[in-house]
């Protein structure tokens, strides 16, 4: 069975469905509520573990209620937890996630916790017997973000270490400050065999538009936005977006367009991005061709979308497939 380790972000969501955003200072009803794990580390390897994979998980979390949640989660996934460090400095971290209920659209607060002293001493060798070492979120692991004089950041000098034992690398970014993009994303690059980015995040890590004014996705602009990322070094650049999953590697430049769900399946979109990059990291590691990758890859999106929580939806290989036949693709303009 083909090893993935997945490092990075550890989170403890409570799922809140409200009625609608309010504005400041004014009032929205919750709904439903639901504790739930978050984070790359947690819903990637939930995801990998139903898809069939043998999943190492490595973080930090607290000496706490929600880490102990964390990590009695994963295991019961089949998940191998003994390099997730318990700190008695830090809480776990913690998201509250307000999630409308008509859209699926979902708004976070949240505290860094333990992930921000997540560094490249917190990841063993006993953990790199692998085939692929995923790691997420940029812009949310502190000491990781860090300037490094020869590499550019801390995060790239460990994507070169790793790639040295021949371990292919793999990174998820997170929307976060616009100004910090640059600095942050493009020095890993050089050392990513694939690099995972939602429409936005691609965006504001090249400085090209990507919606225009009204919301609508300017498709045009797409192949400009992953070759400049591509042209930065990484192996393979997967964008995805709610109307398409987008890839650049040394076989061109391929799209595959999502399904057309109907309104009611959509309970959550928490995670959706997670189960996207699980299922293409399932795609990389059993061989399969671009756009293979990126079908599958939305078959999974598509199976969390119908779950309240980041991990709910989460299937097999066979119940993913299943699921999606009943589903049209959308076209594209």
């Amino acid at each position: 069975m083909t090893k993935i380790t997945v490092a990075g972000t550890i989170v403890v969501d409570a799922i809140n469905i409200i009625d609608h955003y309010p504005r400041i200072g004014m009032l929205a009803d919750i709904k439903a509520r639901e504790l739930c794990v978050g984070g790359a580390v947690p819903n990637v390897s939930i995801d990998l573990a139903t898809l069939g994979m043998d999943v190492h998980a490595v973080g930090r979390v607290g000496a706490d209620n929600e880490g102990t949640f964390v990590c009695e989660t994963l295991k019961n996934a089949g998940i191998d937890t003994k390099h997730i460090i318990v700190s008695n400095r830090d809480p776990t971290s913690f998201s509250n996630v307000m999630t409308v209920e008509s859209t699926g659209e979902r708004t976070f607060f949240a505290t860094r916790g333990a992930n921000v002293r997540f560094c490249e001493a917190d990841i063993p060798n006993s953990v790199l017997d692998c085939s692929v070492f995923h790691i997420g979120y940029l812009l949310l692991l502190d000491m990781l973000d860090m300037h490094d004089a020869e590499f550019g950041t801390a995060m790239a000098r460990l994507l070169a270490h790793i790639q040295e034992r021949g371990i292919k690398t793999s990174i998820d970014v997170v929307s976060g400050q616009y100004d910090l993009f640059q600095q942050v994303v493009l020095p890993a690059l050089p050392f990513c065999d694939y690099v995972f980015m939602n429409e936005i995040e691609a965006s504001y890590s090249t400085g090209i538009e990507i919606r225009d004014p009204s919301g609508n996705l300017r498709i045009e602009n797409v192949p400009p936005i992953l070759s400049a990322l591509y042209n930065r070094g990484s192996r393979s650049v997967i964008v995805h977006c709610p109307e398409a999953g987008f890839m650049m590697s040394s076989s061109g430049y391929t799209v595959v367009p999502s399904f057309e769900l109907p309104a009611a399946y959509i309970k959550n979109t928490v995670g959706a991005g997670d189960a996207f990059c699980a299922g293409a990291l399932y795609g990389i590691t059993h061989g399969f061709s671009d756009s293979d990758l990126l079908a599958f890859a939305s078959s999974c999106a598509a199976a969390n979308l119908a779950s309240n929580t980041s991990i709910g939806g989460a299937l097999s290989v066979s119940d993913t497939e299943e699921l999606v036949k009943q589903f049209n693709r959308r076209r594209l303009c």
